[in-house]
């Protein structure tokens, strides 16, 4: 199983950090004392939090730690810590699982790709259709980059990338398309990858079939149940498989 040398470089040590801003817990006033006292006082600071090394999807550029539910963040760093992967992050709309698996995107130190699905499969059909068998593709912070279809399945067998793929199984595709998915999750076992999706595995199982869900289910399952995150709701984790508390 692949793990990054540094997992402070991905997550943050106090998860329950707020706002990514320095505060100060002592009083105006506490500034004011002796210079013995100030030593006590305690700070947290951005500086707690991993670097920021990649812009997130638009939609998602502004995630961040403070965001997500703590436990939700200890699960994730355990995973990652202990390489097992795949990671997904299941659950309704709204309850951080896209926002979850930005935070990660962001601070990677290796090579990161975002995809939805239907892109993936639409890239690679596209290789295989066009004249000039490539595909036009631009990462959320770069320009338009052109590859072939090998080059597209060369980003998946990349050892240390990290690959998430946001919203799993929102629709049913071609026979091509089972195809494209199938050997994209076989390239990525054992490899860092995240998934978020609303399906659990029988939902899943529906929708491709036993052989994906099994691939998509191999490692860790976090279970985000609650109402959206975005009211306020606290989010429930339950671990599928993998990870002890």
């Amino acid at each position: 199983m692949t793990a990054p040398e540094r997992i402070g470089d991905i997550l943050p040590t106090l998860p329950e950090s707020t706002e990514g801003k320095c505060k100060n817990q002592n009083s105006s006033q506490s500034r004011k004392t002796k210079t013995s006292q100030k030593s006590s006082t305690k700070t947290t600071c951005r500086s707690d939090l991993p670097a920021i090394r990649r812009a997130a999807p638009g939609h998602l550029a502004f995630a961040n730690w403070a965001e997500i539910d703590a436990t939700v963040a200890k699960y994730v760093r355990s995973a990652i810590k202990r390489g097992i992967w795949p990671i997904v992050l299941q659950g309704s709309v709204g309850t951080g699982k896209s926002c979850t698996a930005a935070c990660v995107f962001q601070s990677w130190p290796y090579a990161a790709h975002w995809y939805r699905i239907e892109t993936f499969i639409k890239d690679v059909t596209t290789c295989r259709t066009s004249k000039d068998k490539k595909v036009g593709c631009r990462p959320a912070n770069g320009e338009t980059i052109y590859r072939t279809e090998s080059g597209l399945w060369g980003l998946a067998d990349d050892e240390k990338s990290l690959w998430c793929l946001d919203d799993l199984g929102t629709r049913k595709g071609s026979e091509s398309a089972y195809d494209i998915v199938f050997e994209l999750l076989e390239r990525r076992t054992g490899r860092p990858m995240i998934v978020s999706t609303n399906l659990d595995k029988e939902g899943i199982t529906d929708l491709y079939d036993e052989r994906i869900a099994d691939r998509i289910s191999a490692g860790v399952v976090i279970e985000m149940n609650g109402n959206s995150r975005r009211t306020g709701a606290k989010v429930k984790v339950q671990l599928d498989a993998g990870v002890k508390k």
